[in-house]
């Protein structure tokens, strides 16, 4: 399915209820990344944005559009917007990152020997530059193969997207 622009407000990811090995009492057979959301309550609601570019381009969808795990990644920012950030537990596929990428988070997916990353950012303020409530900002990805290290030039643009939306007043997000 293709990823679209005029689904406001995370309506585009997709948690619906999918086969799950692990069975959850009371709740039947559901996708892994989506249990933790329906088994812990929601406190302040999260929204799940896209970066926009100075270019008016928007990276991330730019990668997930090509991305053959999209609808895992999906999965993933549904679960950690359902469960408040920042209270999501680091694990192998929600990922604090550190050094120069300090402020940045990391979805994780490996999809045989590749290795699929959407970097995000947490924005608890973003109701005081121009946004309705707490966001997740979904800025650009990168994919490497296993073994090898990403592309520095992912990890420069997604700090360089990352210091722009935090310079912006108003936050560059796509209407």
């Amino acid at each position: 399915m293709p990823l679209s622009l005029d689904r406001l407000d995370g309506a585009w990811l997709d948690i619906s209820p999918k086969p799950c090995p692990v069975s959850v009492p009371s709740y039947g057979h559901i996708n892994t990344y989506v249990k933790v959301a329906i088994l812990v309550a929601r406190q302040l609601p999260w929204t799940v944005e896209f970066y926009l570019h100075s270019d008016r381009s928007v990276p991330a969808i730019d990668f997930l559009s090509r991305c053959p795990v999209a609808t895992q990644i999906e999965a993933i920012a549904g679960a950690v917007r359902a469960y408040p950030p920042p209270s999501f537990p680091p694990s192998q596929m929600w990922h604090v990152m550190s050094g120069a990428m300090r402020g940045l988070y990391e979805i994780r997916v490996r999809n045989r020997q590749t290795l699929h990353r959407l970097f995000c950012l947490l924005d608890a303020n973003a109701s005081a530059h121009g946004l309705d409530r707490p966001a997740m900002v979904l800025l650009s990805g990168g994919t490497k193969p296993v073994g090898q290290a990403m592309p520095s030039d992912s990890y420069a643009d997604a700090a360089a997207y990352r210091d722009r939306y935090n310079a912006s007043a108003r936050r560059p997000v796509v209407p």
